[in-house]
């Protein structure tokens, strides 16, 4: 049941990033497209917190931190991206920060090409921390 609706709830959020790509195109800023994602999630009523800080752990030894763009729905991560493309870095510091706030999805968005780049990230350890 919880599988599904975090199907659900994604499908509903990719259906919103692709609103706001159709819209804005690809020739803003990232902050323009934070700022337009806030907005669309705030119209929408949908439950999100804004530049949190997650704590990068090896094992219980806190080594960094760093701020994810959007944890929507206290379940899915949302990195916004303004580049020519997705790196594999991005991909890693995400599942870095999916793994550590144990979250079980994360979307890295990229608004700077002629279609909306995106990569759906899972966390396999997702419910197996208890």
């Amino acid at each position: 049941m919880a599988t599904i609706i975090l199907k659900e709830e994604s499908y509903r959020l990719m259906g919103l990033l692709f609103e706001i790509h159709n819209k804005l195109g690809p020739i803003y800023k990232e902050i323009n497209y934070q700022e337009a994602i806030e907005a669309i999630l705030k119209r929408e009523n949908i439950s999100f917190t804004r530049e949190k800080e997650i704590s990068i752990k090896i094992g219980d030894l806190k080594v960094s931190s760093i701020f994810g763009d959007f944890i929507v729905d206290n379940k899915i991560l949302l990195e916004v991206k303004a580049k020519p493309f997705i790196k594999h870095e991005d991909v890693r510091q995400t599942s870095r920060m999916l793994k550590s706030e144990g979250l079980p999805l994360a979307i890295v968005a990229n608004f700077k090409r002629k279609s909306l780049e995106y990569k759906r990230i899972v966390n396999a350890s997702f419910g197996n921390n208890s």
